[in-house]
């Protein structure tokens, strides 16, 4: 992200949050938070933005819209709005034993904010880089909550424990969605270590991960040629993935066990559940280990 204005994925996403909450079948795995977000973040950064809405809605563009993404990424959308509603109804469930949320560079994402309205004797932490959370409260101001705490934090300068302060996280919630891909195989082991360090036992950290193609490729499956030009073309090339059956170790090395691993293809509707949806981004959930 630059300093005044979001990356071109955050655009992207918010892009297809506002497209599938505008679909019957999709609308109630969204939430409100985020749709309000997607709503201001297009109308203040896209060309036009305020005329996106009733274009996205229109009958004549949607099919139209379809065809552009089955030629990039087919399901991407879906599978954005399935990830999101995965880890919110995961974060809801751990949170009935546990007491803090920590979401780690939540970007523009409605997660946190939403979660402190629906459980207010929840500790609620942001901790993203300052230019992103500045933006978001220019955008949401008070829709924000004046219990959500945002923390700054430059993920390439420093650590979580660091912008913690070192206070521990008790019985608390991580979450990192959309995020281990963008950084390097150094920079995840250091932030799930910072998170061990700061995590008592039984904390919990929910994140997604990319799982390499069979040429060791970290891309979706089925991605058009152009998304991984594009991806480099804005500077925000794939860098870290993983195998679901190297996982496990991995996350034993930094503290942390492998608890779930699951799809987002798990939240489509009933009868939707046949329709293509992006793959190759996996979900899951690690616990701290005992010191």
């Amino acid at each position: 992200m630059q300093r005044d204005k979001p990356s071109q994925t955050a655009l992207l996403v918010s892009l297809a949050v506002l497209f599938k909450s505008l679909d019957a079948d999709f609308r109630p795995l969204t939430l409100d938070t985020s749709v309000a977000l997607a709503e201001k973040v297009l109308r203040a950064f896209v060309p036009g933005g305020a005329r996106w809405r009733p274009v996205l809605a229109s009958p004549l563009f949607r099919p139209l819209a379809q065809a552009v993404e089955w030629l990039a990424l087919p399901g991407f959308a879906k599978h954005i709005v399935c990830r999101k509603a995965w880890i919110h109804k995961t974060v809801l469930k751990l949170l009935q034993a546990r007491s803090t949320l920590v979401v780690v560079a939540a970007g523009l994402d409605g997660l946190a904010a939403a979660v402190s309205q629906r459980l207010p004797d929840a500790r609620c932490v942001e901790v993203d880089h300052p230019a992103t959370q500045g933006l978001k409260r220019q955008l949401l101001g008070p829709e924000l909550g004046e219990r959500l705490e945002l923390v700054g934090l430059d993920l390439t300068q420093g650590t979580l424990d660091q912008a913690l302060a070192g206070q521990p996280a008790p019985r608390a919630v991580f979450v990192l969605e959309g995020l281990t891909m963008y950084l390097t195989d150094t920079e995840v082991r250091r932030l799930f270590s910072s998170m061990a360090t700061l995590a008592t036992p039984d904390s919990a950290c929910v994140f997604t991960f990319m799982e390499p193609d069979a040429t060791g490729q970290i891309r979706f499956q089925r991605e058009g040629f152009g998304v991984q030009r594009w991806l480099k073309g804005v500077s925000e090339p794939f860098r870290w993935g993983i195998s679901r059956h190297a996982l496990g170790a991995f996350l034993q090395s930094t503290g942390w066990e492998l608890q779930e691993v699951a799809e987002s293809s798990a939240m489509l509707p009933a009868h939707a559940s046949g329709t293509a949806i992006a793959r190759g981004e996996t979900l899951a959930v690690a616990v701290r280990t005992a010191a």
